[in-house]
């Protein structure tokens, strides 16, 4: 046997189980590193101070949870297209990133931006616990791969999910560190606690996340009560962390500490959605059984399940250029999955139980990812299951680490007969590859930035339009009088009408909504019949002619964004939908939304799904009419 076979025998022996070494210096790399991952983000929210715009729509909502603080903290989530069996619209679980938010936006001045800056300070926590996560359990090596697959990730979330306080995507950076403080936990680092505040997270911003999120923590309890049993078996009073940074041993007494502070910050986390669960009737928890248990539609079952985690594992895809559809490659996400199978063949020839435990975390995620999809029904989007993206890059990172482990394992310490000939130190090849590390990250952030500061604020077509109408309309406003805000609005889903509500209230003005509204505008904010002074209807589209032929309506102001060559386009458009909607059997009303037919239950042709999402980016005139309230639109 040869001493490099032997050198090779005994680094796979010990490797998993070197003592803690000094731990001097981690927390400037992880600062460090996650500055060079996250400065793309800085930059972006700096520049959006620049940018003033109008939150709408989702947006406008989410903001409103903000400024309800603190007369009105949230008990719940943001609305979501949840129904309960008596028609109530319910919420998604909990409020717990609205609180998270809130000292942010209140020390940066209780803006729109403000709120973008929030999210963006949110997403770099994370990113460093995750980075703080990866350097504990692996070293800085590790956490320096990691950070290029997170940059990866960055850049892909984009300014969209970096900087917009909607909820699904307040849930991605959470739900991985989720994956990673299981795999800590697994490897007897006390990182449960963690675990529970990230899945709580996750599952309070999207219900999607119900199903994986709790069966992570529940796999990181059985997990270390399985290996703290058989440690008590081999006769070791506990178990040993397996990277060169532990954070001690975990021993049964300390995991019995963790479980109860890991209960207690549940606990602490969903008492707001409990107390909104006994003090409403139905609660919104009760709303969320009654959707999710008898579903009106079909659900996708395993096998479109399987395919779409396939795509999504593609590792050349979505988790690098996003999209809004699932558009991976299905061989593509096959060829990771198999890749990733025969890497863990190896790992357990080796005995390196510290990649095995990333492995097993990752596998459970994915395969209750899958489990969980399979139970979605509706249209398939990318957002409701974009979370199986941090997934592909953890599984892409977990899949390498093994490969690069036996190839150093092999060459870099070997003798000088087997040795690379650029590889004569390993000191000084561990210092190139890590320079050549920090040099890609560096570029990363460089395109990143780019990327972020160049995109659009989302939702543009709607709240450009209200950047028109909020002044006009304040103008003329009573600031004494109380205004039940109302729209007709069948390209936006009452964009334009949140987004009044949400500006005027910012402007001191006492503003609400009809109660059919009350999961979106919060209930103090709902008028009762007969509560308000007037009304305010924002009418978009064809409907405006019918507002305008109404006596006792006062017209504040109207806009269409539209040049006449685009209105033009708009009328043509609608009559092509027409005709090729009523080819597939569906009638098709302009003034009905057009969420209707876009994420509706009859399917429809991809070229008229195109057309109709181009008459929601052309957009048609809004007219903002004051009349007293009950008044209806002349017929």
């Amino acid at each position: 046997m040869t001493e490099a076979s032997d050198r090779l025998r005994s680094t796979d022996a010990t490797e998993d189980h070197a003592p803690s070494v000094s731990d001097t210096g981690s927390g400037r790399q992880v600062a460090v590193t996650t500055g060079l991952v996250v400065i793309p983000l800085v930059i972006t929210a700096v520049a959006l101070a620049f940018r003033h715009w109008y939150p709408t729509g989702d947006l406008a909502q989410a903001v409103m949870r903000l400024q309800s603080f603190p007369a009105n903290p949230p008990l719940v989530g943001a609305a979501g297209r949840i129904v309960s069996d008596a028609g109530v619209q319910g919420n998604h679980p909990g409020p717990t990133f609205f609180w998270a938010a809130y000292p942010i936006y209140l020390m940066l001045g209780r803006s729109a931006w403000a709120s973008e800056a929030s999210v963006a300070a949110l997403n770099v926590a994370w990113v460093g616990v995750g980075l703080w996560l990866v350097r504990r359990v692996a070293g800085p090596a590790m956490m320096l791969s990691m950070a290029l697959a997170f940059a990866v990730l960055l850049g892909e979330y984009g300014l969209d999910a970096g900087t917009q306080l909607w909820n699904p995507w307040m849930a991605l950076w959470p739900f991985t560190v989720l994956v990673l403080a299981t795999w800590a936990a697994l490897a007897g680092h006390r990182t449960l606690p963690l675990a529970v505040a990230a899945a709580t997270w996750a599952v309070q911003a999207h219900a999607g996340y119900a199903v994986v999120a709790p069966a992570l923590v529940a796999f990181a309890i059985v997990g270390v009560a399985a290996q703290l049993g058989w440690a008590r078996r081999q006769g070791s009073p506990g178990l040993e962390p397996s990277g060169p940074t532990g954070l001690g041993r975990l021993e049964p007494g300390r995991f019995g500490v963790d479980l109860a502070i890991a209960a207690g910050v549940g606990l602490v986390m969903w008492a707001p959605p409990l107390v909104d669960e006994f003090t409403n009737e139905p609660g919104n928890l009760t709303i969320l059984w009654q959707h999710f248990s008898s579903p009106d539609e079909a659900v996708l079952g395993l096998r479109e399940a399987a395919r779409i985690t396939l795509r999504l594992l593609d590792p050349f895809g979505q988790w690098i250029t996003g999209g809004q559809f699932i558009e991976g490659s299905l061989i593509a996400g096959l060829g990771l999955l198999i890749a990733w199978a025969a890497s863990i063949v190896l790992v357990c020839r080796r005995g390196w139980w510290d990649i095995a435990r990333l492995d097993a975390a990752v596998g459970v995620a994915v395969a209750v990812s899958a489990l969980s999809i399979s139970r979605a029904f509706g249209v398939v989007v990318l957002y409701l299951f974009r979370w199986v993206l941090g997934l592909t890059a953890l599984m892409i990172v977990a899949t390498l680490w093994p490969v690069v482990r036996e190839l150093w394992a092999r060459y870099a310490t070997a003798d000088d007969r087997l040795r690379w000939s650029w590889a004569a130190d390993p000191a000084e090849l561990a210092k190139r590859v890590t320079v050549g590390g920090v040099v890609v990250l560096v570029l990363l952030a460089g395109v990143n930035t780019a990327r972020m500061v160049t995109a659009d604020i989302p939702y543009e077509n709607s709240w450009s339009q209200m950047a028109e109408l909020i002044d006009p309309i304040v103008g003329d406003l009573d600031p004494d009088l109380r205004y039940d805000v109302r729209w007709e609005d069948p390209l936006n889903l009452g964009g334009l009408g949140f987004g009044t509500i949400l500006e005027l209230e910012h402007r001191g003005f006492d503003v609400g909504g009809p109660p059919q509204f009350s999961a979106a505008i919060e209930p103090h904010r709902v008028f009762q019949p007969g509560e308000a002074d007037a009304e305010l209807w924002v009418v978009t589209g064809s409907r405006t002619e019918a507002w305008r032929a109404t006596p006792g309506v006062t017209e504040l102001v109207a806009f269409d964004p539209r040049s006449d060559a685009q209105r033009a386009e708009t009328a043509r458009l609608k009559s092509e939908v027409a005709a090729e909607l009523a080819a597939v059997g569906v009638d098709y009303d302009p003034d009905a939304p057009v969420a209707m037919y876009l994420f509706g239950t009859a399917p429809i042709p991809d070229v008229t799904y195109a057309k109709l999402t181009r008459l929601t980016e052309l957009g048609e005139e809004t007219a903002v009419f004051e009349v007293p309230p009950g008044t209806l639109p002349a017929p």
